[in-house]
């Protein structure tokens, strides 16, 4: 995009040039026989000739091509300029969800994790009271199953935070897209 303003700069100033006059300077040298026979191209001394041409051309009227191609460059500038201004602060928007997304994500990890220690001490809880006889196999089963379920949430927002990470660094140019 910097090049492209750049190159949009150099557009702007080059149409503006064309009002500028316009000096030419032309310059050449010969040396050749000139004569009609080719027999007389070894026999015959050659000629030098050479000539030294100069000329200004000064713009007076155009027909406003010259007044509409800088406009028309201008307007290109400034829509590679808005293109710009447009990409950073979608960049911005990005990295500053990206920010939130991780926070919340590492929010939710720790509740989870929370959730599956208290699915833990339930289960250990619960065993101890079914060895005391005071529990049924059912309460159990039941507590294991949510610890496992527990376990699967904490696991699945753990992977939610990898990839709420890998945006962020995305959002902020520090992974390459092949």
């Amino acid at each position: 995009m910097q090049t492209q303003d750049r190159l949009g700069q150099l557009d702007v100033k080059n149409q503006k040039v064309g009002y500028l006059p316009k000096v030419s300077l032309n310059a050449a040298y010969n040396y050749g026989t000139g004569r009609p026979q080719f027999g007389d191209l070894f026999t015959k001394p050659w000629f030098n000739s050479a000539s030294v041409g100069f000329s200004i051309q000064i713009p007076i009227f155009d027909g406003f091509s010259k007044k509409f191609k800088i406009i028309q460059s201008e307007n290109a500038l400034q829509k590679i300029k808005q293109n710009m201004n447009l990409l950073e602060n979608t960049i911005d928007f990005q990295v500053k969800q990206g920010q939130i997304t991780l926070k919340n994500a590492f929010e939710t990890l720790q509740e989870q994790k929370a959730n599956m220690d208290l699915a833990k001490e339930v289960v250990r809880v619960t065993k101890i009271k079914y060895e005391q006889g005071v529990g049924s196999n059912l309460e159990v089963v039941n507590a294991e199953s949510s610890y496992k379920e527990s376990q699967t949430n904490y696991f699945s927002t753990l992977y939610n935070v990898l990839i709420a990470k890998v945006d962020l660094d995305k959002a902020l140019g520090k992974l390459y897209n092949d």
